[in-house]
């Protein structure tokens, strides 16, 4: 089998959190967290899998050497319905199986990494999907701003000021800073990928905006987002763990959400042959 892994491409969201009535929206772990450059294999016994949304995760016990007790590792997968796609089953991996895994460690050397390939008791394990994906690459700088969508990452206040301004989530409001970390103009390039039960959004911006989220992320544990799409919120969340949003950008996964992610590329995309005629 070829290698086909689902690498986030783009950094996503950290093990989100709704701030608001809940919505059907997640998204995924910080891909700056893991050393794409590096492998390690790993061999141990499977102690917990977890078939969870927003991705799927495998708590390993690891062998220690003669001298050494074991550790306890854990590796992200991505989401259940694309390994379920691609064969994965709930009952793939269970408790007590002795299992090899290929993984990308953590950057900081903890025990966790994101998975890559493996085997065990009942023979190779399935490798990721790769996820097909349609993009739209936009100019350095979006001009006239009335045109394109209003798209936003920004943070959320606990109530209303006059530097915020109201959102809706649902039947809900937040109150996000008027003063956004990201704009429109700062997006050099959106995709979709997946289809209507399960659509990414992904988000590259230009670097001096992805070095502003970067900063605004980085060491800031419970920091309240929401990503916003003129006045609706697409996916509001907490920040977890020390990472910022990497370079690679972020990653919004909407459920049943593929014709609203095409209306929002095809709305930018009208924007920008409006410019070229």
């Amino acid at each position: 089998m070829n290698r086909r892994i689902t690498r986030r491409i783009f950094a996503a969201v950290s093990a989100l959190t709704c701030v608001a009535v809940p919505v059907l929206l997640l998204a995924h772990h910080s891909s700056a967290m893991f050393d794409q450059s590096r492998s390690l294999t790993l061999q141990g016994l499977v102690k917990e899998f977890h078939w969870t949304n927003p991705h799927a995760s495998v708590q390993l016990w690891v062998k220690g050497s003669s001298n050494q007790e074991g550790e306890q590792w854990s590796i992200e997968m991505t989401s259940p319905e694309y390994l379920a796609r691609a064969g994965w089953r709930p009952d793939t991996l269970r408790m007590g199986d002795a299992v090899s895994l290929v993984v990308h460690p953590m950057r900081d050397d903890s025990k966790g990494g994101y998975y890559v390939s493996g085997s065990g008791p009942r023979g190779p394990l399935i490798e990721e999907p790769s996820v097909p994906a349609s993009a739209q690459t936009l100019s350095p700088a979006l001009a006239n701003p009335s045109c394109v969508p209003r798209v936003e990452l920004s943070v959320v206040e606990s109530s209303a000021s006059p530097e915020t301004r109201p959102v809706r989530l649902g039947e809900s409001t937040l109150y996000v800073r008027r003063n956004a970390i990201t704009t429109t103009r700062d997006i050099a390039e959106i995709n979709v990928a997946g289809d209507d039960f399960d659509t990414l959004i992904r988000l590259k911006y230009q670097p001096s905006a992805a070095a502003r989220l970067l900063e605004a992320t980085t060491g800031h544990d419970g920091l309240r987002l929401a990503f916003v799409v003129d006045d609706d919120v697409w996916l509001a969340f907490a920040w977890q763990g020390p990472y910022g949003i990497g370079p690679d950008g972020t990653q919004v996964s909407i459920r049943h959400g593929w014709a609203k992610a095409q209306k929002l590329i095809e709305s930018i995309r009208g924007c920008i042959d409006a410019r070229t005629r």
